[in-house]
């Protein structure tokens, strides 16, 4: 009987001690449940590097909110939706506050410029262009940065206007800019990852297309679809010269592609460098010397009649180019060699003019193909009456503010994002007429051809180009 009794109290003993542990376990559980919840809430989404550290990955010993803040900083990359602070992230409230932002306020555009250093001059231009157009807009807000045409310094204001943190969102709603295609290569990443509006103000090079960028001036691509539309119809050989810029290089670049998908000879690209005023024409001189000679693939010692030059510079540089071209052309012809046809890109009408009027032979630029944009509508005429100092890339800054404030109003009454706005929005009456938006480009008015004929530069249309 003592033997069963101890036995029995034995029993009992042990099953409060279960008891007593199946009581406390829950909040134990639930406890570490809570842990694994904070933490897949950070790391559910991409992982910044593949060798990323796990010990970097997630810290126990620190809060959320500073983690996100130290990933922020520590990693090049922007960070994604998923290392926001979750106020901003699942809050209802904070959503619709995120989403409906344009009410009541400005919309803030960044605007990243060159304003100091060798392209300066550019930057003060377009910032004065935009300062000026702000008084027709006055519900836009421009917040100008100096690239120095560096992409660290584009990084930085960057970051600066965009970082996110728990407190405050960012300073501005769209980026404009920046001028260089080089350094608008370096910035496309990042502005993926922060999935901010961008309207670049240089071309855009194809490794920078994204979902958030837009296309609003007349691009590198558009102008060599039109010189390729013009060689491919009419000429069988070509040779390109171009000044060694990233735009001229741009370009080239797409014009080779074209000319390659039509089967038409590219005989050689001579890339001009720069150099002093004093030594420029010496140095150009000898690398201009080989355009135009005989090329050893023709058995019978001359260039196909149907060959041209195409020239990609402007201003002074292609006035300089062409009377080194002359030059060189008539010492061609006096050696019973072939000459060659030239074809200018885009805005050189007047040069070809006033060069005309200078050179001694009249006709030494006969047939020469030049590319002009289409005359401007009313409004664009009006604009100009109003500020006749105002350049094409000005008149394409107040299309792309027309463009903006249409999305504005979009959002506004919508309550919709900004971005979705900017893309709902199918076309602008602008300086040159109306301008279509298809897949976030605002397609540019089409290119006119030009040709000098008797010592007169005339428009004709692509079908009348035949040499």
């Amino acid at each position: 009987m003592i033997i069963k009794s101890k036995t029995r109290f034995s029993f009992i003993f042990l099953l409060g001690i279960v008891f007593c542990s199946c009581s406390v376990k829950p909040k134990t559980t639930q406890q570490g449940l809570s842990q694994q919840t904070d933490t897949a809430s950070l790391t559910s989404g991409p992982s910044f590097s593949k060798h990323q550290p796990a010990s970097d990955l997630v810290d126990h010993h620190k809060p959320s909110k500073t983690f996100q803040q130290q990933s922020f900083t520590q990693w090049h990359q922007a960070p994604t939706q998923a290392v926001l602070p979750q106020t901003l992230q699942h809050s209802s409230t904070s959503s619709q506050l995120v989403q409906s932002h344009l009410i009541h306020k400005k919309l803030q555009i960044g605007v990243l410029l060159p304003l100091s250093g060798a392209h300066q001059a550019w930057g003060k231009l377009i910032q004065a262009s935009l300062t000026y157009l702000q008084k027709q807009y006055p519900s836009f807000a421009f917040k100008f940065a100096d690239t120095q045409s560096d992409p660290i310094y584009a990084l930085k204001a960057l970051d600066r206007w965009v970082k996110p943190t728990a407190n405050q969102s960012a300073e501005i709603d769209i980026l404009l800019g920046p001028l260089s295609p080089q350094v608008i290569l370096h910035l496309s990443q990042r502005i993926q990852w922060y999935e901010l509006p961008w309207f670049p103000l240089g071309s855009l090079p194809t490794l920078s297309t994204n979902h958030v960028n837009f296309s609003w001036r007349l691009e590198a691509q558009d102008e060599a679809q039109a010189l390729a539309d013009y060689l491919c119809m009419y000429r069988k050989q070509a040779q390109i010269i171009l000044l060694d810029q990233p735009k001229s290089r741009l370009i080239a670049k797409r014009l080779q592609r074209l000319l390659k998908s039509c089967r038409m000879k590219l005989a050689s690209v001579v890339i001009l460098h720069k150099a002093q005023p004093n030594k420029r024409n010496h140095l150009w001189k000898a690398e201009l010397g080989q355009v135009g000679r005989v090329s050893k693939s023709h058995s019978n010692g001359y260039i196909p009649t149907h060959s041209s030059v195409v020239i990609l510079a402007r201003g002074k540089t292609l006035k300089t180019i062409i009377s080194l071209l002359v030059k060189e052309s008539s010492n061609l012809q006096r050696n019973h060699q072939s000459s060659y046809h030239l074809i200018t890109s885009l805005g050189s009408g007047h040069i070809i003019s006033r060069i005309m009027r200078q050179l001694s032979d009249q006709y030494a630029l006969e047939g020469t193909v030049v590319l002009e944009r289409p005359a401007l509508a009313q409004k664009g005429q009006l604009y100009m009456k109003e500020k006749p100092t105002a350049n094409s890339l000005e008149l394409e800054l107040a299309d792309l503010l027309l463009w903006l404030k249409s999305a504005q109003k979009i959002s506004e009454q919508t309550h919709s994002p900004l971005l979705q706005a900017i893309r709902r929005v199918s076309k602008v009456q602008g300086q040159w007429g109306l301008r279509k938006i298809n897949s976030g480009k605002l397609l540019p008015a089409t290119i006119q051809y030009y040709q000098v004929h008797g010592h007169q530069l005339k428009r004709n249309s692509l079908e009348l180009l035949a040499p």
